[in-house]
């Protein structure tokens, strides 16, 4: 299974036990949600190769597939084979790259995701044909899952694995369908938790705490926090060390 297909896989089960949006038609608002989100881990990727720090890399690079994915997995395209789009698109970039060091590569990365989110904002500026902007966010999300594929293969990083690790962590979010247990673990903290509500998942006997205020998603005091310093290989360690 190729990372892109991964990638999909494990995003649409998050989705669909968070119950964020699947193959929705394209919004405004989704798309700066997504925007957000891709652009929030470029920066941190941009920064942990600036500061030099290795599982900060790996982290960045598992979670810039996350929400690549996540963007591919909320919202329509009308392509009718976007893989198509996508696989041209990253060709292209990555016959380019082929002399690249493995630290230009990491810098790649970075410069197709800032890309990607400063053409959308672009976008926006001069159309209203949100379907458009999708289509075309949509692709640089695909190429991005793509190229990133590569470099963690080049980098001898095990993608497969982090990302297993990556959704793991991210699922244990979920809180107990004990309503007692849900409140006392909601207590040990009153400053965080203070508006904290629940709904319960669809598909599985757990739930999905968020905050009243704005809906963002509440991780469970339970939440096992990934940790990827195993997967650092001696590439990535001589290319930040250079």
């Amino acid at each position: 299974m190729s990372l892109y297909e991964q990638a999909l896989e494990i995003t649409h089960e998050f989705h669909d036990v968070f119950g964020d949006p699947i193959a929705a038609a394209p919004t405004l608002g989704l798309l700066q949600t997504r925007h957000n989100l891709v652009l929030e881990e470029a920066k941190e990727l941009k920064e942990a190769i600036e500061s030099g720090d290795e599982e900060g890399v790996i982290d960045a690079l598992g979670d810039l597939v996350y929400v690549a994915a996540g963007s591919i997995t909320a919202m329509k395209s009308s392509w009718l084979s976007l893989e198509s789009h996508v696989d041209a698109n990253a060709g292209y970039i990555l016959a380019k790259s082929v002399r690249n060091t493995f630290r230009t590569d990491l810098e790649m990365v970075v410069a197709i995701a800032l890309s990607s989110c400063e053409t959308l904002m672009n976008g926006v500026k001069v159309t209203s044909d949100v379907q458009n902007l999708a289509d075309r966010f949509l692709i640089g999300c695909g190429v991005l899952i793509k190229v990133i594929e590569a470099v963690m293969t080049c980098g001898k990083i095990d993608h497969k694995s982090v990302m297993e690790d990556i959704h793991a962590s991210n699922m244990s979010k979920l809180w107990p369908a004990d309503a007692e247990m849900r409140l006392e673990l909601a207590g040990s903290d009153t400053e965080r938790y203070g508006d904290i509500a629940f709904r319960p998942c669809l598909n599985r006997d757990e739930y999905v705490g968020y905050r009243l205020s704005d809906n963002k998603i509440l991780k469970c005091p339970t939440y096992n926090e990934v940790k990827l310093g195993g997967y650092v290989s001696g590439v990535l360690r001589e290319a930040l060390s250079a």
